[in-house]
């Protein structure tokens, strides 16, 4: 299959991508992809159901054979996911 195209998010630049295996779910490939960047997922405010319908991700990896993806801000970082990885992207600040 063959993946999206790179998501330009203007002011932003990636910081961090993680690519998901066929054994851990989208929950598990965003926490691994904001550890990357040494955030902790357990010690924020929220956590990640608040904000995003985890059943939805994990019907979205379950058809990979779509060309789909979702964005969502977490954690004061814009976030996209699709069935393949999870992109985390930031300003120059960050």
């Amino acid at each position: 299959m063959e993946t999206l195209p790179s998501l330009e998010l203007r002011g932003y630049e990636l910081l961090a991508r993680y690519s998901m295996d066929s054994e851990e779910s989208v929950v598990q490939g965003i926490a691994m992809a904001f550890a990357s960047l040494d955030v902790d997922p357990q010690s924020q405010e929220t956590v990640i159901h608040d904000i995003v319908d985890t059943d939805a991700l994990r019907q979205l990896q379950e058809s990979s054979d779509r060309h789909v993806r979702v964005s969502m801000h977490l954690w004061d970082h814009p976030v996209v996911v699709t069935p393949e990885d999870v992109s985390i992207y930031g300003t120059e600040d960050d």
